[in-house]
């Protein structure tokens, strides 16, 4: 699970591996970028529901419909 501090640069240098790949945000915990085999990249962000698992998961867009910052409002 590979964790960097998502900017608009780091959001642009990773590339399709064969499986899907989540980055996790050093800043704000839970906050992540998603990219599939595919190339799409997706904004998500994951959450406890009173403290049960498996961890519940949101997403907030794609990569092209809005920047880290906006994303983790």
């Amino acid at each position: 699970m590979p964790t960097r501090k998502l900017t608009a640069q780091t959001v642009h240098a990773p590339k399709p591996h064969a499986t899907r790949v989540d980055y996790f945000d050093r800043t704000t915990p839970g906050f992540g970028l998603r990219i599939t085999s595919a190339g799409v990249k997706t904004w998500f962000f994951m959450y406890r529901v009173n403290g049960t698992r498996p961890d519940a998961e949101r997403s907030a867009g794609t990569r092209r419909s809005c920047w880290p910052v906006r994303a983790r409002r």
